[in-house]
């Protein structure tokens, strides 16, 4: 709101600094060496062949939402999907709404018309002559498995039905003109290849120092544990390993770790998404 705006100026001078030092990507510049190294160990390369005859026209479709409850107790919302293409063209869908929603704050819901728009954006893409390679934001698995069960809505109950024949429709489309339907899921907030990373690093730093593997990973179970009081657990490491536990607990997204560290195209060894407690002990 511009009644706001000298405010929000003021507000951002303050911290503008503070804003540069957590995005900056290099901001584990003290580990930098050790982390490029065990980064390489886990990073495949991976080039694409010059000599593919395959048409390499892309289509890119990603949405957005917003949503709101209203005064007397609905949902109103705006979804949108758009697909764009390496060749310029670009196919769109909206989709606003009214409803009741009885569980939740409708954005269960919203979340499956944004991916429906999704599907029928690509649909529209395909029936006006698109053959290229075709990425969609998520995992198709994810959404061949969701439930049909309707919503708990006043309306729309039938949605799901609609949901499920359009994106059947979408893969009878993609098996006749033999279009490849890619899926790509990401974990934008993961931190689990990179708390891997670290966690290798500060036992083989541990080791280095005289200290024996299975207490510094006991360590690294307390710091998980009890983060508020890690800086007490760690007062009588030496340095050199504290700094290690320190940029542990400081976490950071696998994202930035990729950003700063990979020198080619690629991917890292297969690990687990967001893997349960006891996984990670593992």
């Amino acid at each position: 709101m511009p009644e706001f705006l000298d405010m929000y100026i003021k507000d951002l001078c303050l911290k503008a600094n503070a804003f540069r030092s957590l995005y900056d990507i290099h901001g584990d510049r003290d580990l930098s060496g050790a982390l490029g190294d065990y980064f390489d160990r886990y990073w495949v390369k991976f080039s694409f062949s010059r000599d593919s005859s395959m048409d390499f026209n892309v289509l890119a479709v990603d949405s957005s939402s917003r949503h709101l409850s209203t005064e007397n107790g609905g949902l109103f919302y705006v979804a949108r999907a758009l697909g764009l293409t390496g060749s310029g063209n670009a196919y769109r869908r909206v989709d606003c709404g009214f409803d009741f929603c009885f569980t939740g704050d409708g954005s269960d819901f919203v979340g499956r018309v944004m991916e429906w728009l999704e599907h029928l954006t690509i649909i529209d893409a395909l029936n006006s002559g698109f053959r290229g390679v075709i990425l969609l934001d998520g995992s198709i698995y994810g959404r061949l498995s969701h439930v049909p069960l309707e919503f708990n809505l006043t309306s729309n109950k039938d949605f799901m039905i609609r949901y499920f024949d359009d994106l059947i429709k979408l893969m009878d489309l993609c098996r006749k003109f033999n279009v490849p339907l890619i899926g790509v899921s990401k974990g934008s907030a993961s931190h689990f290849f990179r708390d891997f990373i670290l966690g290798l690093l500060a036992v083989d730093v541990g080791v280095k120092l005289g200290l024996d593997a299975l207490s510094i990973k006991n360590y690294i179970f307390k710091v998980f544990d009890d983060r508020k009081n890690a800086a007490k657990l760690l007062s009588g490491l030496p340095e050199d390993l504290k700094r290690v536990f320190m940029e542990l607990i400081h976490r950071k997204p696998d994202f930035q770790l990729i950003l700063r560290y990979a020198k080619s195209t690629g991917y890292t060894f297969p690990l687990l998404l967001n893997p349960p407690p006891r996984t990670i002990r593992a």
